[in-house]
């Protein structure tokens, strides 16, 4: 398929799915029952999402939708298709004539058990988009894609009979009727022009035809983190549940939407630990449970341990150098090689030498069950003003650790780590001016940057982050590309009710 084609289908991405369209048959009527994943695109941009489009893509100089006519849509499609060869496309003249709003890609099932995938196009002309999807097939050689015309769709497939047999299968039992394709796309925050639905399961199950009998170990791992992971969004876990996504514009930032239906909940602490820094704060990660983490870490630093230490090729001479008129060089050497491995290090020790601590559990003594890490920035002339906050379970004997701690790395290279208390948390820092920064209750949650990137934040979240990105630039000097200089801060939340992990992510421009 080729390049213009997939610029038609929006990327043909196998990870979204349907949610409402004005049309007489929407796009999940012509997905069938089966599938484990969907895409879908509604290019009209309604419900304000096309002014918010063009907005907020208008505070990037180089952006389409700064010249040109039409809407932001069409001037961003306009330019995507600028560039198109074999064939080349017009997008006035080849596309916009019979391109109708909605487009769709989806993963599903076929009868044999085989996932298969299929792309569907809204169209307002059929006799225009069959002369232009014929003349893309003739184009592609080798083993053209087909399509189907249906209910209003252009419905592709590595080969016509596949696009019939979507087709059919659809009409037979379609995906906008699952229970749970609609409920938990129902659950999204309206108003978004691409949405999107996986079946952890139904992905599993593809996945494990396409790779064969490897596929087992490889999506049976948990992964890092665990069977929620960090972010409660880990790819063991997403294969458990279903997952809903979607993405919709402001004036001055972008929004994706995660929603993870199914799936074992991690837990939660209080959102003010992040939202109650000072108003200075740059950067800032708060994990609701940092347990799931530390226990990650350490068994991947078990996988290393069991690897063994390195072989070296020593080589000593015995002294015995001198004329030899048999050698290519007029010279001889006695040398005597070992190529015995050096003993392997092991992580664990490493680790207790560098910080006074053991892996899993003191480190999780530290952290409890809550925890902000902090930049705050660099003094003239001074060090970073680095903090972490937690909330130990037992708070004495977590302040034993982190002195603990502070004494090792104060002896190892002179820094010296503040530990301090506030009220039953922990804080660690390295300077007292900054702890009592941080042991104070700061506005960064009432800042104009951390407003717009945090949204509604709920009370417990279980991973919260920000970066200020207009701080960070300036520390790079003039090799920031001055579209990239237009990304101000980035803002994400996790939080969990009953059954659904919602994740919240926005990325704000100025």
């Amino acid at each position: 398929m080729t390049a213009a084609l997939s610029l038609v289908l929006a990327g043909g991405v196998v990870t979204a799915a349907y949610r409402s369209f004005r049309t007489t048959t929407a796009p999940a009527a012509l997905i069938p029952s089966s599938a484990f994943a969907a895409l879908t695109i509604d290019l009209s941009a309604p419900d304000g999402q096309a002014a918010a489009l063009s907005t907020f893509a208008d505070h990037f100089p180089g952006s389409p939708t700064r010249t040109g006519d039409g809407s932001a849509v069409d001037r961003l499609l306009r330019a995507a298709f600028h560039d198109s060869q074999d064939p080349h496309l017009d997008y006035d003249k080849d596309v916009k004539p019979w391109l109708g709003d909605h487009l769709a890609a989806a993963g599903w099932i076929d009868g044999d058990n085989h996932p298969r995938a299929e792309y569907i196009v809204e169209v307002r002309d059929e006799d225009a988009a069959r002369n232009a999807l014929e003349k893309l097939s003739a184009a592609t050689g080798g083993s053209p894609p087909g399509f189907v015309m249906a209910h209003g769709y252009a419905v592709l497939a590595d080969t016509t009979a596949q696009a019939r047999e979507a087709v059919s299968a659809a009409d037979a039992s379609a995906l906008a009727g699952d229970g749970h394709f609609s409920g938990d796309v129902d659950r999204l925050p309206s108003g978004e022009p691409v949405v999107g639905w996986l079946d952890g399961p139904g992905v599993k199950q593809a996945l494990g035809s396409a790779l064969g009998p490897d596929a087992k170990d490889l999506l049976g791992s948990a992964g890092m983190f665990g069977g929620t992971g960090v972010f409660g969004f880990s790819p063991s876990a997403a294969f458990k549940g279903r997952v809903a996504a979607g993405i919709r514009f402001a004036d001055n930032y972008a929004q994706l939407d995660v929603l993870q239906i199914g799936a074992a909940a991690p837990s939660t602490s209080a959102s003010s630990r992040l939202t109650d820094l000072p108003a200075g704060t740059i950067g800032a990660l708060e994990i609701g449970d940092p347990g799931p983490l530390v226990d990650g870490v350490t068994a991947l630093l078990k996988t290393f341990a069991g690897f063994g230490g390195v072989s070296v090729n020593a080589c000593a001479s015995t002294g015995n150098l001198g004329p030899a008129s048999a050698q290519p060089g007029g010279y001889s050497s006695d040398l005597s090689c070992s190529f015995d491995p050096p003993p392997p290090l092991d992580p664990f020790e490493e680790f207790t030498k560098a910080t006074g601590l053991t892996l899993p559990d003191d480190v999780k003594a530290l952290l409890g069950d809550g925890t902000v890490i902090v930049y705050g920035g660099v003094e003239l002339g001074g060090l970073p003003d680095v903090a972490i906050r937690s909330h130990p379970t037992n708070l004495a004997a977590a302040r034993d650790l982190a002195q603990r701690f502070a004494d090792t790395v104060e002896r190892a290279t002179g820094f010296h780590v503040v530990v301090e208390t506030a009220g039953d948390d922990l804080v660690l820092a390295s300077s007292s001016s900054y702890a009592e920064s941080i042991r104070a209750k700061g506005s960064l949650g009432d800042q104009r940057r951390a407003t717009t990137a945090l949204g509604d934040i709920p009370a417990e979240v279980a991973v919260a982050g920000y970066i200020d990105l207009s701080r960070i630039w300036p520390l790079a000097g003039g090799d920031v590309p001055a579209e990239v200089r237009h990304l101000e801060a980035i803002g994400f939340w996790g939080d969990v009710a009953g059954a659904v992990q919602h994740l919240q992510l926005r990325v704000v421009v100025g």
